[in-house]
């Protein structure tokens, strides 16, 4: 509830303000934004309640290709980015019978944190049995890699910079140890970065 306060008080102070400038565009595009992303932070949390409670289930498998759905969804973020995103795609057989739905959720978490806290390049590498995130931001201390998958845990240095909540790589890692290490998308040999 806590994190639900910010963009609802966003909200509330773009409404004023739309008010008093008879209704600028900039103030209703604010609101849209908020209200975005109010309604991704509850669906994540309605996430998390259901992990805790065991009532998450894996989304349906279809035959997806990697190369393509990974080069779609960097389109979506590079406008959020303003450094290069490279992907590389290393994977000789990039089709894969997979719970598209669930790869892409971690995929879109991974991207938005590289797209966060990267400088000017982030790397997305494709093997036949990884897939991995770089970006080249501030370097996480060992003191906080432990801790980075609890709950609405944030290293210090990014407060300044975060819009975020904590949670996505707590989300993350759920869908992950619900497919096994993601073994259902790579096989037995799959190393998650």
């Amino acid at each position: 509830s806590h994190e639900l306060k910010t963009p609802l008080a966003v909200i509330e102070a773009n409404m004023e303000a739309m008010e008093v400038a008879n209704g600028s565009e900039e103030w209703k595009n604010n609101i849209e934004s908020e209200i975005t992303h109010a309604n991704k932070l509850v669906l994540d949390l309605l996430q998390l309640a259901k992990m805790d409670a065991g009532g998450i289930t894996k989304s349906p498998s279809e035959l997806v290709d990697l190369n393509a759905t990974i080069s779609e969804r960097i389109e979506i973020f590079k406008p959020k980015f303003t450094g290069k995103i490279v992907f590389s795609k290393k994977a000789k057989d990039a089709k894969r019978l997979l719970p598209k739905q669930d790869f892409l959720q971690v995929l879109d978490i991974l991207l938005d944190n590289a797209t966060k806290y990267g400088d000017k390049k982030i790397s997305v590498v494709l093997n036949q049995n990884e897939f991995i995130v770089i970006n080249d931001g501030k370097t996480i201390d060992k003191k906080d890699l432990e801790k980075i998958f609890d709950r609405f845990y944030q290293v210090e240095y990014t407060a300044d910079i975060n819009t975020g909540t904590g949670i996505g790589l707590a989300v993350a890692q759920g869908i992950v140890k619900l497919h096994s290490g993601m073994n259902d998308i790579f096989g037995n040999a799959t190393k998650c970065t």
